[in-house]
């Protein structure tokens, strides 16, 4: 992407509850904009959580990264750590860039100290979804209720992914002030010709075994447990198969559901669970796009996304997507996928068994470069500038 000679430049502070090189969708997507807002000749300060083996303050590709150390695991509360660093670093700032969840409120406290402009990427709005998404009907309105209290705190602007997110998110905050960005995949990096496949197979010890797998988090939206029953309705029409399940530890409660869930397949055998895996790993052993390609199917039987990074990221490597058919999901794939209905370990197991005969649908690839990414933010920087 090409300078704009005419813009001037811009000191941008965001505050995230993670960032890079945590493993995550939304960690690779902010990465990436402010590496290529950087790029551009902005000065972009990062302010996060601090994680294990992390700098607290580091430069990674020109952007300044602060990460802040909480005694305290949870990151509602974690994230208020955060507040004095906010205080210091946005000062000098034009305005702040913030994300939910934990990030949101104290950016809000910031935000009205410094009397800074303020814009806030809200990734998904659940609302009712709650109720699907927890079997509790109490922990599924508490969830709720507290996700009304935070769209409760104002901000200059909105940036959502997906038209679902910005149509959920206009019945509570005004039209006008939601602007649409979706995320940016990098597809020189998510790129078939320069994976290695073999070596990811070879690492995980297999060979012509077909490979069913999910990517991301175990978190309550994902839908993973949906996907795990289903386990066994595939392995009996599919002997060869394997169950690829790359997941990061947090949320703690969900990683250790899911470990339950897998002790009690009736096809433990064919599981196999693996640590996060870094997006550029160590001379002669696979990185993530690897072990993405390695896969004869990616599935995403999430209850909602905001965008689906993911199943984009799939799509992008030319690797067969079986995914919920609901939220955002339907917006982003592309290539070649199957939809099924949601929360449904049998539609999910009948889709993958026609994957595997080859039997999906085939379209053009939709496309959601970093550049068009890039592009928007600066559009709507100057959008919240100027009101």
């Amino acid at each position: 992407m090409e300078k704009d000679k005419n813009m001037k430049k811009m000191k941008i502070c965001m505050v995230l509850d993670y960032y890079y090189p945590y493993v995550g969708g939304i960690e690779r997507d902010f990465f990436n904009l402010a590496k290529n807002l950087v790029k551009l000749g902005h000065d972009v300060y990062v302010i996060s959580l601090k994680v294990p083996n992390t700098n607290s303050y580091e430069e990674i590709d020109g952007i300044k990264i602060y990460r802040v150390y909480s005694p305290i695991k949870n990151r509602f509360i974690a994230c208020f750590f955060m507040i004095p660093k906010i205080l210091k670093i946005a000062k000098n700032c034009l305005f702040i860039h913030t994300s939910t969840y934990g990030s949101l409120i104290p950016s809000w406290i910031c935000k009205n100290i410094l009397r800074k402009k303020c814009i806030i990427t809200i990734h998904e709005v659940f609302n009712d979804l709650w109720y699907f998404i927890y079997k509790s009907k109490i922990k599924a309105f508490i969830a709720k209720l507290f996700e009304r209290f935070l769209l409760l705190f104002n901000f200059d602007l909105y940036i959502v992914h997906s038209n679902f997110t910005k149509n959920r998110l206009a019945l509570f905050k005004p039209k006008e002030k939601i602007k649409l960005s979706c995320s940016g995949i990098d597809y020189n990096y998510f790129n078939r010709k320069k994976t290695k496949p073999k070596l990811a197979r070879k690492e995980l010890g297999l060979k012509n075994e077909k490979i069913f797998a999910y990517f991301g988090r175990p978190g309550p939206t994902k839908g993973l447990e949906y996907f795990i029953n289903s386990f066994e309705e595939i392995a009996s029409k599919i002997p060869n198969v394997r169950f690829l399940l790359v997941l990061s530890t947090e949320p703690k409660e969900g990683y250790e559901y899911v470990k339950k869930l897998i002790s009690e397949s009736s096809v433990k055998d064919k599981i196999i669970l693996h640590k996060s895996i870094p997006l550029f790993s160590e001379k002669g052993k696979a990185c993530l796009r690897d072990y993405m390609a390695a896969a004869d199917c990616i599935v995403v039987p999430s209850i909602s996304e905001g965008f689906g990074i993911v199943a984009a990221e799939a799509c992008a490597l030319d690797v067969p997507v079986v995914a919920s058919n609901t939220a955002s999901l339907p917006e982003v794939v592309s290539g070649k996928y199957l939809l099924v209905k949601p929360r449904d370990p049998h539609a999910i197991a009948k889709a993958c068994i026609k994957v595997c005969k080859g039997k999906f649908k085939k379209s053009k690839k939709k496309l959601f470069t970093i550049e068009m990414r890039v592009k928007s933010h600066l559009s709507i920087y100057k959008d919240l500038l100027n009101c």
